[in-house]
């Protein structure tokens, strides 16, 4: 289950960092479908429109803890901007 609370996603007890290329946090979750009922989910900056990489397949679909765990091995914390 997925909570987006203002600016922050959090996933379980998992919260999704900063953007790694402008140090934004205002995030989003873009929910794509691949084929029927069965999607990816992806991590999206509001303010550089960058994208996540896809999480989610035919066996794993709307898999929003996945997506929070590749968009934050982007880049490390400490490498990310200040946001602005």
């Amino acid at each position: 289950m997925e909570i987006i609370t203002g600016k922050q996603i959090v996933c379980e007890t998992k919260t999704a960092d900063r953007c790694p290329f402008c140090g934004s946090d205002d995030l989003d979750i873009k929910k794509e479908v691949l084929f029927e009922e069965h999607g990816a989910v992806r991590i999206f900056c509001r303010r550089c429109h960058a994208l996540g990489p896809p999480s989610g397949n035919v066996f794993h679909m709307w898999d929003t803890a996945g997506a929070v765990d590749l968009w934050n091995a982007r880049k490390a914390k400490d490498d990310v901007k200040d946001s602005k």
